[in-house]
Order: structure tokens, then C-alpha cells, then sequence
């Protein structure tokens, strides 16, 4: 598979925008596929199935900006991965993740501290990632990078005290902007495989939403309002 790029002037529209985003995910997601592929063609495969589970630390990126706190919270879920089978020190293979995790904010009140607004969503989130290994004897290193995509099934909001500004107000009116979500996510991790009892691992990773969490309408107060997450987790897996 040969990949390039066209450059296009496009002007600044949310729907083209999204369509570029779509279009940009998909296009390194493809390229990350034909490297693996390409690499593990003559190659025989490792199948790995495991758990995951951590902590995520996320905000929302809003505009115009509002002061939050990092909302940290628990993570989980399950992992499928496909790796060549060979002596070298570089391997290739692809990963797929099924977990739950929590995405929102939680805003900070400096001057008015009996005053307090949270606002979270549980989601579903399924990663598609190109996985790279580079292993020395049991220990190795690793990097996961590609597209995650997403399903927020519940919602809550926590809300204390008075005094709130028109902007708050409005912002805490505003609605959900479809329960979909997606964006980019990779990251770094370190790897212990034990053989028969299996591999162990700790990994960092960064998730960067391309999807707008809230209305972005013209008279909306925020048109932009994405997902930054960061977590550290730890997988256990074991071959097939």
C-alpha cells in the first residue's frame, strides 16, 4: 500500500473540519496497518489476550478556556493482540482494546470555594493500534499509537453553592453533543514476559478527542469542547 498526502485548502467549517479529522485518523491508522502488515507478512503470528486496568486523569478542552482540575478516575478492559513471531529485537503486530473509562471535567473555584461543579460521562471506547516491540531477552519496551473510538452510555452532574456566572450557567446548559467519540491515542510501556505465566506491563497513554463533547452551535458559549485524557495502566496478557 502506497500513502500520501494531498494538501487541500479548506476553509474553517466544524462539519469539513470533522471530515478532515476523520479523513487524517484514518489515513495514519491505514499507514500504521500496511507497516505492520508488511512486516509480519512472512512471519508467523503470536496471539495475546489480557486485562488492563488503571487510572485516567482527564479535562476538556474548552473555548474560550474554563480554570478545571485534573477528574481523575478508574479504568478497565480487555485486550486482544496480534504479534510476528520472530528472533529479531523489532516486532510489529496490531491491538485491539475493548475498556471502560470516564471522560469530563471538574472546575476549580478559587474565590468561591463552598462552590463546586462536576460534570462526568461513562464511556465505552474501542482502540485500533498499531503495537511496536523492541525486546531484549524477557524485558521490553513498547508504543501504541493509533485511532480510538467511543460510546458514552451514562451521564452525571454534581453541582454546589450559588453565585454562578451567566457563562457557567449557560455552560452547564449546554447538551451533549451526540454520544460519540473519537479521536487519536498512543503511548509508551515497559514489558515483562515471564513465558508460561505471562506478560506483564505497565503503559502511559494520551488520548486527544477530536470530537466535540458539548453543542457547539453559534449560540452555544463554547465552540470547542474535545477530550485530553491521560492514564497509566497495567495489562497482564497471555498466548493463545
Amino acid at each position: 500500500m502506497h500513502c500520501s498526502i494531498l494538501s487541500l485548502s479548506i476553509p474553517a467549517h466544524p462539519k469539513r473540519n470533522m471530515i478532515r479529522r476523520i479523513g487524517i485518523s484514518l489515513f495514519v491508522f491505514l499507514c500504521l496497518i500496511n507497516s505492520a502488515t508488511a512486516q509480519t507478512s512472512k512471519q508467523s503470528l503470536r496471539v495475546q489476550v489480557g486485562v488492563a486496568g488503571g487510572v485516567s486523569a482527564n479535562k476538556v478542552l474548552f473555548n474560550p478556556a474554563v480554570d478545571q482540575k485534573l477528574l481523575l478516575a478508574p479504568s478497565s478492559g480487555l485486550i486482544v493482540r496480534v504479534n510476528e513471531e520472530s528472533t529479531g529485537t523489532l516486532k510489529v503486530g496490531l491491538q485491539a482494546e475493548a475498556s471502560y473509562i470516564r471522560l469530563g471535567w471538574e472546575e476549580k473555584f478559587d474565590e468561591k470555594p463552598d462552590n463546586a461543579y462536576r460534570r462526568t460521562f461513562d464511556c465505552v471506547t474501542i482502540p485500533l493500534l498499531t503495537h511496536i516491540k523492541i525486546r531484549q531477552r524477557g524485558l521490553y519496551a513498547f508504543l501504541n499509537l493509533g485511532p480510538r473510538f467511543g460510546f458514552i452510555i451514562a451521564e452525571k452532574t454534581v453541582k454546589q453553592g450559588s453565585d454562578f456566572t451567566e457563562l457557567q450557567q449557560r455552560r452547564y446548559a449546554q447538551g451533549l453533543h451526540g454520544r460519540f467519540e473519537w479521536g487519536l491515542a498512543g503511548g509508551p510501556g515497559f514489558g515483562f514476559d515471564a513465558g508460561r505465566l505471562g506478560a506483564f506491563e505497565l503503559e502511559g497513554r494520551l488520548y486527544y478527542g477530536f470530537h466535540d463533547l458539548l453543542n457547539n452551535r453559534q449560540q452555544d458559549p463554547h465552540g470547542r469542547s474535545s477530550n485530553l485524557t491521560l492514564g497509566v495502566k497495567l495489562n497482564y496478557l497471555f498466548g493463545l
